[in-house]
């Protein structure tokens, strides 16, 4: 958009999806209303951040640190979603079961890095 120059639904449209073919946002909105003179145009862009570390705390073997990163199923610098971790959890707990540790609880930490759009996993 252009200060001075007229609104442009078409070009508004193109805008949001050539941001959205980026894969860099997960929710893309826009808005706009009346303001003094004309009016003001809003947008609102959430990033994506990425799975940079998964790491475990409180795990005694079996299984392994290792075991319960490859249960997890989650990958350096894959995109990162929260139905993704929760998913994660599910898949660690039935190992866990799977090694007779059926009352084990877990829940993860999620550390954003607002400045890198990257995400710290810890899940204890």
């Amino acid at each position: 958009m252009e200060t001075g120059k007229g609104l442009d639904r078409g070009k508004v449209a193109e805008s949001m999806r050539a941001l959205y073919r980026t894969g860099n946002y997960s929710d893309l909105r826009a808005g706009g209303g009346a303001a003094e003179g004309g009016i003001r145009w809003t947008s609102w862009r959430e990033r994506i951040c990425f799975s940079i570390k998964c790491a475990s705390k409180g795990l005694s073997a079996p299984p392994s640190d290792a075991s319960a990163a490859a249960a997890m199923q989650l990958t350096l610098g894959q995109t990162y979603r929260k139905s993704l971790v929760t998913e994660a959890l599910e898949r660690l707990k039935e190992t866990l079961r799977d090694e007779g540790l059926y009352r084990a609880e877990l829940w993860a930490e999620e550390l954003p890095h607002a400045e890198t759009h990257e995400m710290d996993i810890v899940v204890t």
